[in-house]
Order: structure tokens, then C-alpha cells, then sequence
């Protein structure tokens, strides 16, 4: 991960190489990381692992590992798994103080700025003679690239996608005969009528803590209709459009009159647990907590749909 510790970087590309292709089956996201024994290009030593999603996906990339490990006997890798909310912050802190692995989880939404710190080995080399080349969707390919924006220069491997999901229980939409919330306007409504704060009954939970950016840029940009992050000057941001910001600020309004107090708070991990309690109507989130719903609800009771639709569609 680290240039200044690129002496492991045949092997821990090997590694990267496997389980990019692993974890895409898997619908995973993360890499690897090298360690302190073995030359460059010598396929021996130890590799660090720095996961991105530690805990929610760390049996999948123990099992990616082990198979890894026996097809290369003379490679051994440490497994860290870094909680998704600190994951950033821990490297920033090794950026500082040294110890960064050889290959991590980078996030399209971290790339960037760990490039500009000259943190991150570019692949761009590497991956156009790896087996990977033309193996992976090249719209995959295209969003790493576009990350760091430096034309086709790659400095991470994408290993999965995502998307950002409206959650609703079904069941607690029958009862309340409401429709689906297929628009923002049915969306509001549903969040309205579903609420009875003395039954501790909610009809939202908005994620306020670590990582709420994804679901406010989906809110702002859902409502408002703008189409593109950036103006038609290409050199400012829409963010502060008064669209946005209407949009924004009607969006974040909703807090502790339609959700939980807590909400200010809850990062991902503790806004699906709270959801999945069972007292609220909807949750935004992705695909990733679905097998957590279906645990907590089966998968009869609440369905995932897009973000809902404003007036222009």
C-alpha cells in the first residue's frame, strides 16, 4: 500500500490479483496487505491485510486467505480486520506515524485522497499484464479511475459494487394502508403516519453518525433532480445548489420528529440493529444489511427498493 514499503509488491499484487477475483464472486470489497519478510518478486514472506469491513465480512476473507495461502505455500498473510468506521482514520493516523500495510480496502470515496498522500502503489502496470485484464466489468474499472482522476491510472482493484437502498416494512405499510414509497412526496407521508413517538414507533431512521454522507447525497440529489456532481464549468460543485439545499434541509428535518433521537449519532452498523428491532418503517442503506433483515424479519415482511423518485422521474 505504502511506496516507501514496496519490497513485498510482486506478492501482495499476486494477492490483491486473487482475491479481486474471489471477492467479486463474493460481492465483497477489500484487499490486502504485505509485511516484513521477502524481497520484491522472491513470492515469499508475509503479507499484512488491512480489511475495510472488518467483522461484516471477515469469515469471507479468512476463507479467500486460506485458499490463497495453499496455493502459495511460502506467503503467509495477517489478517487485520478494521471496523468500516474507523477504517479511515486508522490510516491516516499510520500515513503519519508509519505501519501502513502492503494492500487495504480503499474505497472509491477514500482513493483520492490517500493518492494525494502519496500513500497508495499506482496498478495501472501491473493490472494491463495481470490475469484480471478484461475479466472485470470495465464500468468497475472506469469508477476507480475516475476516483483519483488521473485519466486511466489505477491505484486500487475493484472487487464489488453497491448501491444505496430504500428498506420499508411491508407488513407496517399494509397495516397503515399506505403505497410503497416509490416517490419522495409518498416517502414523506409514509414517514408521517408510520410515526407515534409514545409507542416508540418511527417511521424513519436516518444515519447521522460515521459514513451519513451517501444517504444525504442521495436525498439531496434524489429530490433536487440534478444529474451531475459538477456544474457546467466543470470546476464547481453542484452540492450548493439551492435545489440541494432546499432538498437537504427538509431531508435532515425529519430528524427526531419522524425517527429516533439516537439517530444523531448511529453510524450504519447501529442504524440497521435499530431498525432491525422492528419499530420502524424504513431505513436507507444498501445491499450489504439485507441478510440482516432477513434474520431479523424474514424475508416476507420489508422489501429493498431504489431511492425514490422526485417530479421529473
Amino acid at each position: 500500500m505504502n511506496k516507501q514499503r514496496s519490497r513485498r509488491v510482486t506478492a501482495a499484487i499476486s494477492l490483491v490479483s486473487a482475491l479481486a477475483l474471489t471477492a467479486t464472486a463474493c460481492g465483497d470489497d477489500g484487499s490486502s496487505g504485505g509485511g516484513d519478510k521477502g524481497d520484491a518478486g522472491t513470492g515469499k514472506g508475509k503479507i499484512v491485510f488491512w480489511d475495510n469491513n472488518g467483522g461484516v465480512r471477515t469469515a469471507v476473507w479468512k476463507e479467500i486467505i486460506a485458499g490463497f495461502e495453499k496455493a502459495n505455500p511460502d506467503i503467509d498473510v495477517e489478517y487485520v480486520g478494521v471496523s468500516a468506521t474507523e477504517y479511515q482514520s486508522k490510516v491516516e493516523t499510520a500515513l503519519q506515524g508509519g505501519g501502513l500495510p502492503d494492500v487495504g480496502g480503499v474505497s472509491t470515496t477514500m482513493a483520492s485522497a490517500f493518492v494525494l498522500q502519496n500513500a497508495l502503489e499506482p496498478l495501472t502496470a501491473r493490472y494491463a499484464k495481470s490475469p484480471l485484464k478484461g475479466e472485470l466489468n470495465e464500468g468497475f474499472v472506469e469508477s476507480v479511475q475516475a476516483a483519483v482522476d488521473e485519466g486511466d491510472a489505477m491505484y486500487t482493484i475493484p472487487t464489488s459494487a453497491n448501491n444505496g437502498v430504500l428498506y420499508y416494512r411491508t407488513d407496517l405499510f399494509e397495516k397503515a394502508g399506505l403505497p410503497e414509497p416509490l416517490t419522495w412526496d409518498a416517502f414523506y407521508r409514509a414517514a408521517r403516519k408510520l410515526t407515534d413517538a409514545k409507542k416508540n414507533a418511527f417511521g424513519y431512521t436516518i444515519r447521522g453518525g460515521a459514513g451519513s454522507i451517501a444517504q444525504a447525497f442521495d436525498a439531496m440529489y434524489g429530490q433536487s433532480g440534478i444529474t451531475s456532481f459538477w456544474d457546467a464549468s466543470g470546476k464547481r460543485t453542484t452540492l450548493n445548489d439551492p435545489r440541494n439545499v432546499a432538498a437537504l434541509e427538509k431531508y435532515a428535518a425529519l430528524y427526531k420528529k419522524v425517527t429516533p433521537s439516537a439517530d444523531l449519532n448511529n453510524d450504519f452498523t447501529k442504524m440497521v440493529a435499530q431498525w432491525d428491532q422492528g419499530t420502524i418503517g424504513m431505513v436507507n442503506h444498501n445491499l450489504g444489511s439485507y441478510q440482516d433483515h432477513v434474520k431479523a424479519f424474514g424475508a416476507d415482511r420489508f422489501r429493498g427498493i431504489p431511492q425514490p423518485t422526485g417530479p421529473g422521474g
